[in-house]
Order: C-alpha cells, then sequence, then structure tokens
C-alpha cells in the first residue's frame, strides 16, 4: 500500500469524504467512502456557520467510515473565490505566484494581503514586451476559508492542502479519451453549481452559480407549504418530466423548470463565452456531476436545450475500486471529494 489521502467535502446538507491509496496516481484507489448529515443552516454557500456541528460531524464520519488517515485535502468553491483569465510576464511559475499579490490587486473585492492567491498556467503568447504566461487566476478570501479547515483541525484531522473545487473536477473528469475534446463540466451541489470549461484537460472558464439542488425543494416547499421531506420526494420523483407530474404535482413541476431554467441560461452563456474566447471552438461533451445533477430528465434537458451531447458518468469509473470497498452514500455525491485525491501528490 502506498500513501492514503482524504478527499474531506464540507457541503450545504453533508460531510462527505472519500479515502484513496496512491493519490498521485491518475487512477487512484478507492478504499472507503461515506457521509454524515449536516442540520441546515450549519454550512451556508460553502461556509461553516457552526464549527462545533461541522467538527462533530467529521468526527462521527471518521469513526462510522472506519478511514484510517487524518491526512486529508479540503475544498473550496463558493462565491468567494475568484476565478479570472489573466496574462502575466513569462517566470518560473513560484516567481509568478510571487508577483501576483502586485498584479491583481485591482482585480481583488479585498486586499491580497486577505486572499490566498494561485495561478492556474494555460499557454504561452507573445506579448508587446515579450512572451507572456496566460492562465486562471485564482483568489480566496482567507478568512471563511480558515474557519472551515478550523473545523476539521478541531476534529483531530491534518489538512494537507485547500484546493480550488473546480480544479478538483478537472482532474476526476479528465482522460484521454477527452485530450483533444472540449468539455462542460456542470457540477450541481446543493446550493452552488460549478461551471468549468476546458480545452483537453486545461481549464480556460470557470464560473460558480450561487444556486444549487436543495433551492428546488425549497422552492417547492414554499409553493406547496408543505415540509422540506415531502418537497425532496415530490422532486425526485416528478424532477423535470412533466408526463411524470400529477395535477397536484404540478406546481412543483413549475418550480423545477423556473430553476433549471436558470441553470440552462448560465450553462449556454458559459459556453458561448468560452466559444468567442477559443476561436470559435465549440462545446464537443457536457460532463454533469453532483447531486443536483441526479434530478431526473436534467440531463436530457441539458442536452436537448444545448445540442451537445450530455452524460452523467459514475466518478467511480474514473478511478481503481479496491475489492473490499465500503462506505455510505450516493456515488454521484462523492466526485468532489474523490477530485480532490485524484492525481495530487500525497
Amino acid at each position: 500500500m502506498g500513501k492514503k489521502l482524504v478527499g474531506l467535502d464540507i457541503g450545504t446538507t453533508a460531510v462527505r469524504a472519500v479515502e484513496v491509496d496512491n493519490p498521485q496516481q491518475p487512477r487512484p484507489t478507492i478504499l472507503r467512502f461515506g457521509e454524515a448529515p449536516l442540520p441546515e443552516g450549519a454550512v451556508r454557500a460553502g461556509e461553516v456557520v457552526d464549527s462545533a456541528t461541522v467538527t462533530a460531524a467529521i468526527r462521527s464520519l471518521w469513526t462510522q467510515g472506519g478511514f484510517r488517515t487524518k491526512d486529508v485535502v479540503m475544498g473550496v468553491g463558493n462565491s468567494k473565490v475568484l476565478a479570472r483569465d489573466i496574462k502575466v510576464p513569462r517566470l518560473p511559475l513560484n516567481q509568478v505566484r510571487e508577483s501576483l499579490p502586485f498584479q491583481v490587486q485591482d482585480l481583488l473585492p479585498v486586499p491580497a494581503t486577505e486572499a490566498l492567491l494561485d495561478f492556474y498556467p494555460a499557454a504561452e503568447t507573445e506579448g508587446e514586451n515579450g512572451p507572456m504566461l496566460s492562465g486562471m487566476l485564482v483568489a480566496a478570501i482567507k478568512a471563511p476559508l480558515l474557519v472551515n479547515v478550523n473545523a476539521a483541525i478541531a476534529a483531530g484531522m491534518n489538512p494537507q492542502n485547500v484546493d480550488l473545487s473546480p480544479f478538483a473536477l478537472t482532474r476526476l473528469f479528465s482522460s484521454s479519451e477527452s485530450a483533444n475534446m472540449t468539455t462542460l463540466l456542470v457540477h450541481i451541489g446543493a446550493a452552488t453549481t460549478t461551471l468549468v470549461a476546458l480545452d483537453g484537460h486545461v481549464p480556460h472558464f470557470v464560473r460558480l452559480l450561487p444556486s444549487g439542488g436543495a433551492d428546488i425543494t425549497k422552492g417547492i416547499s414554499q409553493r406547496m407549504d408543505i415540509s422540506a421531506r415531502d418537497a425532496e420526494a415530490i422532486k425526485r420523483s416528478v424532477g423535470v418530466v412533466a408526463a411524470r407530474a400529477t395535477a397536484e404535482q404540478r406546481p412543483a413541476l413549475e418550480v423545477s423548470f423556473e430553476l433549471v431554467n436558470e441553470t440552462l441560461l448560465a450553462i449556454r452563456a458559459t459556453m458561448q463565452y468560452f466559444q468567442n474566447a477559443r476561436e470559435n471552438r465549440a462545446i464537443d461533451r457536457i460532463v454533469m456531476s453532483g447531486g443536483g445533477s441526479r434530478l431526473l430528465g436534467l440531463v436530457e434537458t441539458v442536452s436537448e436545450f444545448t445540442k451537445v451531447p450530455a452524460s452523467q458518468p459514475d466518478p467511480f469509473s474514473m478511478v481503481t475500486v479496491a475489492r473490499d470497498l465500503r462506505g455510505t452514500g450516493d456515488v454521484h455525491d462523492m466526485s468532489l471529494a474523490l477530485g480532490l485525491v485524484t492525481g495530487v501528490s500525497a
């Protein structure tokens, strides 16, 4: 056995974790996975609000799931994260990163000293004053991120790294077959939807939407004046398939269509932006993930709306699965946690 590492995803409705062996390999081996539910309000839009509750959930998850290591990689991807295309002078990456605070302050909503900055290179270009690197600036405001990290530390975890969620998804869903393709990743969580446009294996555009599957449940609950549990059950049974809705369920269907339409428009806008920026190179395929992508009829609706093939692959099919794999929860909810420990240095 090699080095073990756990991807830790602190979501709005649950804490999820995936433990792998040999994470540095393109196809690490999944050993175990699991989730522990969180009460409403403990985490909002990816930010821990009730640290004690989240810490207790992480401890419970480790006990119940039998995880063998407390070395974790955590993800960040919410409205407090900025991802933007920039060009910088071509220098060694360590020098580029050291220079970021001086080059990008005007792009940030806070002083550069209050943000964690990174640069993801995409290509080399020629500028007026010499060679340039074009790529993606990633900036995360420190304060809310540290709250999440401290909640994990209080549970006894040893955070090894914090990674941008879109990059984790990129590593998981990139493959040799997609090397010459353009891909749009659509990851729908409970409170956030992440869009990542890839050229081959390289992300060129990231968009984070402050909405997800839980918003549909909440909307149905309010429109029909029913409990969140009943609203979730109706959402799962009807989805966006009109033929499955009874007369009493029509209001739920209407809510689903209204909120899904917002996501569809964002997907189309992202595809158009990518195509314009990449010399009219269109998106070849759409890959959907996250619990919210399991809404009945959604994958087909996205494909029909965009005229691009859309799929929802099993995230565990992207890696090696141990024979004695054990875990709890739906595998489609584990995409982000798995991506955090796919192809990373242990």
